[in-house]
């Protein structure tokens, strides 16, 4: 979310949930998790504020701008808003992040991650948990689907390739991993059947 937009969200007379939340966001306190819009409601929601910038119909500003602050709305009572790292540790994070955007297709494993970004194997799981509100095996399977997505709907590549260039192990493991997150099976998602449910 960039300035302008966070600007553009401010209330020109703040109430409760603006300090509490739409300040902190602009204020760099709080950022977005990477993977909110795998919820359907919200996925919905992002393709309607994109349909909205490209069709441009009378109001659409105004429509962007609640559907964005509903989209808060909901993360705010999920708690699902992350604390961005203190400056002084806002480097490590970036490696952090930049690492595995490099490694996320090999074996990656703590101690080699917390190698390259300078902070102890037995240190690495508390600092990633309390920076990124997540477990960091969690947060790699997750960006491998992503990425994993982007393939399966951007590239003719097989389902054997995709997995083994995201860092599964096999397609079966893949496809078992695929499911319990999208709740489809991969060629369900190369399809776009959002009906067809993973078992």
């Amino acid at each position: 979310m960039n300035g302008q937009m966070r600007e553009n969200l401010m209330f020109a007379h703040a109430d409760h949930d603006q300090h509490k939340y739409l300040s902190s966001i602009k204020d760099g306190k709080f950022g977005l998790p990477l993977f909110f819009c795998r919820n359907e409601e919200i996925h919905k929601l992002i393709l309607y504020a994109i349909e909205l910038q490209k069709q441009k119909p009378a109001a659409y500003e105004m429509m962007t701008k609640s559907i964005l602050l509903l989209m808060l709305a909901k993360l705010a009572q999920a708690d699902g808003f992350i604390p961005l790292c203190p400056a002084k540790q806002e480097g490590t994070c970036k490696k952090i992040l930049v690492y595995i955007e490099h490694h996320y297709m090999d074996k990656l494993t703590v101690s080699e991650i917390s190698a390259a970004v300078g902070i102890s194997p037995a240190y690495f799981s508390t600092f990633f948990s309390r920076h990124f509100r997540q477990r960091f095996a969690d947060y790699l399977r997750n960006y491998r689907i992503e990425q994993a997505c982007i393939l399966l709907t951007n590239t003719t590549l097989s389902i054997a390739e995709i997995a083994l260039s995201t860092g599964f192990g096999s397609s079966s493991h893949f496809i078992q991993r695929f499911g319990e997150i999208r709740g489809m099976t991969p060629l369900a998602y190369r399809r776009g059947d959002s009906h067809t449910l993973y078992i």
